[in-house]
């Protein structure tokens, strides 16, 4: 009964991991969004007399790719876990545990994670207000890593900055740990009929 229990607790688990890697894309996909539109804007104002040159394409690309790294390995981890909760153990006819390298490669991955989001949430520009005027609003972009973009860098009024997608700690980070709690349990579970067995059967002899 707890096995049946059990099974079907990790079925819903490998079912939720695929909607986590859909909102993991998501993620992705704003990250990635917001990214252009900064360097849209800069190149802009760049070309608008600002007295700078535009953004080439290769530091475009580096720009995107540096800012949506933690994104891009939140979909990883997505699909780490999407392949370890559809995992069995042969010789004990039990689902995968925390020894599968398809767990621990992505455990391993959560720390760096966690310090690359943070470090993407620590640089930004100046913001701006209503009238159009520059404030002293700090708003995280990927633009502020290049030094001379970052320099042209304006995320307009506070209706603008309110409206720019937010960088939030990707999903599958969140879901990591919540797939170790649940793994957890399960393993403890099993120990504890285990040794009610055990006892059953002291009795019984």
């Amino acid at each position: 009964r707890t096995r049946d229990l059990h099974e079907m607790w990790r079925s819903t688990l490998h079912k939720m991991a695929y909607l986590v890697a859909l909102l993991a894309l998501h993620q992705l996909n704003g990250t990635v969004g917001q990214c252009i539109r900064d360097v849209k804007s800069v190149n802009s104002a760049a070309s608008g007399g600002g007295g700078g040159s535009p953004l080439s394409g290769v530091d475009t690309i580096g720009l995107i790719l540096t800012d949506a790294l933690p994104a891009i390995l939140g979909i990883v981890i997505s699909g780490l876990l999407v392949k370890f909760l559809s995992l069995y153990n042969e010789r004990t006819d039990l689902p995968a545990d925390f020894s599968s390298p398809w767990y621990y490669v992505g455990a391993g991955m959560v720390p760096m994670i966690i310090s690359l989001h943070f470090q993407t949430l620590n640089s930004g520009g100046g913001g701006g207000s209503d009238d159009g005027s520059v404030t002293g609003a700090v708003v995280a972009s990927c633009v502020s890593a290049h030094e001379t973009a970052s320099q042209f860098f304006d995320p307009g009024t506070e209706a603008e900055i309110a409206a720019r997608v937010q960088k939030q700690i990707p999903v599958a980070i969140v879901y990591h740990a919540v797939v170790t709690v649940s793994y957890w349990f399960m393993k403890k579970g099993r120990e504890q009929c285990e040794r009610n067995m055990e006892l059953l059967r002291s009795l019984n002899g």
